[in-house]
């Protein structure tokens, strides 16, 4: 009976430590490698994407090394965003750029390290450090919101610099 219990004890431990896990298998990503997207409504274009890898998966498309030009409802340039990385949402259309992020528009420019843009609003926003340039002054602060077209774009917070 003890050589029994013995074996049993064995083969209870090599039975428990011989399981391994098993991860979830998702279906390969689709990837694309230095392509142009013209995302338009109706004659014209919303907006138009460069980017030099992406990755598209489920709903959204991934994105490294990319830029945005992004135009009104009459098809006007009203800004154009670089950054290192981020994503779109396929159905939203709403975009979060991460690492070097620099988004110009007419009369000003922004760095940050991630912006919102949210397409059906037609604005961007972050909660980040930022860098504003605007009319040959520099301005520092926390987070920032554009008005609608990118027409205007307000630091939110901890304002420093010429322009406070």
């Amino acid at each position: 009976m003890r050589n029994f219990k013995i074996i049993f004890l064995i083969i209870f431990l090599f039975n428990f430590c011989g399981k391994e896990k098993k991860e979830k298998v998702y279906n390969n990503p689709e990837g694309i490698e230095k392509f142009h997207l013209i995302e338009s409504k109706v004659q014209n274009p919303s907006f138009e994407l460069f980017a030099n890898n992406s990755i598209i998966k489920e709903d959204s498309i991934f994105l490294y090394s990319f830029k945005v030009i992004f135009y009104d409802s009459l098809g006007k340039k009203i800004g154009e965003l670089k950054a290192d990385t981020g994503f779109i949402d396929r159905k939203k259309l709403n975009l979060l750029a991460r690492g070097k992020v620099f988004l110009k528009t007419e009369k000003e420019s922004i760095f940050t390290e991630e912006m919102m843009w949210i397409d059906s609003l037609k604005i961007a926003k972050s909660e980040k450090d930022v860098i504003f340039y605007h009319e040959n002054n520099v301005t520092y602060g926390k987070g920032f919101i554009t008005k609608k077209n990118l027409k205007e774009i307000m630091i939110i917070g901890r304002v420093k610099g010429k322009g406070e």
